[in-house]
């Protein structure tokens, strides 16, 4: 059953109390349920350049832990926080090595002890395999070990899928969806953590009601239509689409009650001041208008609570936000980091080094961390308004501080 996306039409995600009684008490209404507040991470864990994992409490975000989660040097491409068989909370990243593309930590994230279990997706392909993205998701009858799912180069057509916990994968072929493009990965997906799945590939939107077991695919936009999809999200009882067409970033959003019914396209932006010149960082009153563009095609970076979604392109400076609510889109704007560029100086993000671009964000529902090259990271309290640094140059143990943190996620079930 699908749950509350308004009350007398205010969003779910805003309501804090109905008839006295507080939203975290409230398990259904009128048969229905609502959607459960965030809790908040106790770890945050990030995959780090050359074979590296970090971790802090939520209570002390600028003292990390790193030790190598196995004997190899590979870069992470992602990360993502789920339960194994038991129901115990584990968390998996993605590598780039063509032969053993995840790493399944154990129930301890801080026992530098013993090496992260590596798997071995698609044996039977040769060459690039590449994963992307690694995902759980609550599975539809409530099994404990959930469901997880990655995918990534498409070479062999397909994603993979466990119910295990991550002990076993099975493939999940995608070749006999028409138009499925063997040359295009998949970079983002999203759950809405009741068993329902959703990816996109070019204008497609590939959807599953079956735990990740099976996707079929539509193409719902009929004008200005995506060219390459770079994020996918869920919140709010919203599915929230990032895309670029011609080097530019585009969003459309739709309710979960309608996956057919797409926003109109919205094109995200932010505003920001330029500094005074004498040095001091003061922003002046001229204020400036900034697009997200995609010249490099590269993925886009998305996480998402209570209907505020905040993205940014990899390699980039800048944060862009919006709030979603079915098919309508507010409340837009961003953060720009950079504090000079071009000849100008800008209100900036203090200990922001421009050389030194963002590579992931994720939320917990009250804090927003994103990680950079070279080990800085930066966190928000505010729904992602501002931002204040919390690691720079990390350099611990037998990590560099050239050693670029990839991704992050923290110990906080998805959707949020």
């Amino acid at each position: 059953m699908p749950d509350v996306e308004s009350i007398n039409g205010v969003a779910a995600a805003s309501v804090e109390a109905v008839n006295g009684v507080a939203k975290a008490n409230i398990e259904a209404l009128n048969g229905t349920s609502v959607p459960a507040a965030a809790t908040g991470a106790t770890r945050w864990v990030v995959g780090i350049h050359n074979g590296f994992v970090a971790y802090a409490n939520n209570s002390d975000l600028s003292s990390w832990t790193s030790y190598s989660s196995t004997d190899h040097s590979n870069t992470a491409y992602d990360i993502g926080f789920g339960k194994d068989n038991s129901g115990n909370g584990v968390f998996i990243v993605t590598r780039n090595h063509d032969d053993r593309e995840l790493e399944v930590s154990g129930t301890d994230v801080t026992d530098a002890s013993t090496n992260w279990t590596e798997v071995d997706l698609s044996s039977d392909l040769t060459g690039v395999r590449q994963q992307y993205v690694i995902m759980w998701g609550a599975r539809s009858d409530g099994t404990a070990a959930g469901t997880w799912v990655s995918a990534g180069k498409q070479s062999g057509q397909r994603i993979h899928r466990s119910t295990d916990g991550g002990a076993n994968w099975e493939n999940i072929d995608l070749s006999g969806i028409a138009n499925h493009d063997a040359a295009r990965g998949i970079q983002s997906m999203a759950s809405d953590g009741q068993g329902n799945w959703a990816f996109a590939q070019e204008n497609r939107w590939y959807y599953s009601t079956t735990d990740a077991a099976s996707f079929s695919a539509t193409t719902p936009i009929t004008s200005n239509v995506p060219g390459q999809s770079r994020g996918v999200v869920f919140t709010n009882n919203t599915w929230v689409w990032i895309y670029s067409r011609s080097s530019q970033i585009y969003v459309r959003t739709c309710a979960a009650s309608d996956i057919t019914d797409w926003s109109d396209e919205f094109r995200p932006s932010l505003t920001y001041n330029r500094a005074t010149a004498d040095g001091s960082g003061t922003p002046t009153d001229t204020v400036y208008a900034l697009n997200p563009s995609n010249t490099n095609e590269q993925r886009a970076s998305v996480c998402a609570a209570n209907g505020r979604v905040c993205f940014t392109t990899t390699n980039d400076q800048e944060i862009f936000y919006f709030d979603v609510d079915g098919k309508t889109i507010s409340n837009a704007n961003g953060k720009k980091f950079s504090v000079h560029g071009g000849g100008h100086a800008y209100a900036g993000v203090t200990n922001f080094d421009p050389a030194d671009t963002m590579q992931d964000i994720a939320t917990d529902g009250t804090t927003w961390i994103v990680v950079c090259k070279d080990g800085d990271a930066f966190k928000s309290t505010d729904n992602a308004v501002t931002w204040s640094s919390i690691v720079t140059g990390f350099d611990g143990g037998d990590v560099a501080a050239s050693d670029d943190w990839k991704a992050i996620t923290c110990d906080v079930v998805l959707p949020l």
